[in-house]
């Protein structure tokens, strides 16, 4: 009887992250939303998950990413995080290109935000950005995504705007 109580919490949790349209970098698994819940299944043929390849001067550069594709995903970005992986990233993915804007406030690291219009092409970039911040970051150009990573990062690789971005076993794509 125990084991069902367990279960019953378990599917219960489990219930709970249902929709939060996050795709994790994990190399195990990819957890996808779907319109019944949030499942997981295997991330690619070589089990790498979803990444953005920025194609700059340097060459590709490669960053395992998360994927916010809802509004609450977007919303919650990678606030509260204290550590992010060199090669790691947040990718939010908007339902159509237009001017997207953020802020840090209850960001505790500080981001690089590179800004990719329709066409998969760089169309700003923000560097350093200040953690805990209520700035609001943009600079008045459309997006229809939108690459969070590690400060330092974008200057690491020689990103500049025009730079083509790919994306790899990305799923929420509009």
């Amino acid at each position: 009887m125990a084991w069902r109580g367990l279960v019953l919490v378990a599917c219960l949790v489990l219930s709970g992250c249902a929709g939060s349209g996050v795709t994790s970098p994990d190399s195990s698994s990819t957890i996808r939303s779907t319109a019944s819940g949030t499942t997981a299944s295997p991330s690619g043929a070589r089990g790498l998950g979803p990444r953005v390849v920025v194609e700059s001067s340097q060459g590709e550069a490669t960053v395992r990413v998360e994927v916010a594709a809802t509004e609450v995903a977007r919303e919650r970005g990678l606030m509260e995080r204290t550590t992010l992986a060199s090669d790691a990233g947040m990718l939010f993915m908007f339902p159509r290109e237009g001017e997207h804007t953020f802020w840090m406030e209850n960001t505790p690291l500080s981001l690089d935000l590179v800004f990719v219009g329709e066409d998969g092409r760089v169309t700003s970039i923000i560097e350093r950005a200040r953690p805990k911040s209520r700035e609001i970051l943009g600079q008045g150009v459309r997006s229809r995504s939108v690459l969070e990573v590690g400060a330092g990062w974008v200057a690491a690789h020689r990103v500049r705007v025009g730079d083509r971005v790919r994306y790899l076993d990305v799923t929420g794509l509009p």
